[in-house]
């Protein structure tokens, strides 16, 4: 099996993929495809943080709390059933989420001024 490090992946994404630095980037996405990930999720994040270097990556974390009847914390509520990435990315700080229930998005938003968080 192969194995996708950082610097594998900022190149695909930049190459391939064509992302420029003030993308906006929608991922919703599993694992499978990115073979072996010595680095585990954070390879991802660490990618998409070099490329989108003014852009921003903006995930799923859907919590359906609030169909369920649950309380809903931006900080502890799990998004299961999100995709292997979602599902721990959001925990990172580099993201912030946001306060729907429901339909919560996580952002890592490195635009000047924080434009798509805000």
């Amino acid at each position: 099996m192969f194995r996708t490090t950082t610097d594998t992946l900022i190149k695909h994404l930049q190459d391939e993929l064509n992302i420029e630095c003030d993308s906006l980037i929608w991922l919703h996405s599993g694992l499978k495809g990115l073979g072996l990930l010595p680095g585990g999720h954070e390879t991802i994040t660490n990618a998409f943080s070099s490329v989108l270097s003014s852009g921003a990556l903006v995930i799923p974390s859907f919590s359906y709390s609030w169909n369920k009847g649950e309380n809903y914390d931006p900080l502890l509520t799990e998004c299961s059933g999100m995709g292997g990435y979602a599902e721990t990315a959001w925990k990172d700080s580099r993201f912030k989420r946001n306060l729907n229930p429901n339909f919560s998005v996580s952002i890592m938003d490195n635009t000047p001024d924080k434009k798509i968080e805000n």
